[in-house]
């Protein structure tokens, strides 16, 4: 991926990020130091979660890019 992409991608979630809960934003900056496992509790609560209707569709998508962002972080640290 270029830099011209990452740079997109975080503006692009920047301005999604602005629009949500307090609750959401600070479990985003919580997953960004998460391990593997502690990541997996936090997908399977969000699935939970949007179930049951306590979570909007764009606070979902928000933590999972973030779950995700930070699963591709800890693989380069598998590799590396």
């Amino acid at each position: 991926m270029g830099l011209e992409s990452v740079e997109h991608q975080d503006l692009t979630m920047s301005k999604t990020t602005a629009n949500l809960r307090p609750e959401i934003k600070k479990r985003i900056a919580q997953i960004e130091c998460m391990t593997l496992v502690q990541n997996q509790e936090v997908m399977m609560d969000c699935v939970s979660e949007r179930s049951a209707g306590r979570m909007t569709t764009c606070e979902g998508n928000a933590l999972r890019r973030a779950l995700n962002k930070r699963v591709g972080i800890l693989r380069q640290d598998l590799v590396a």
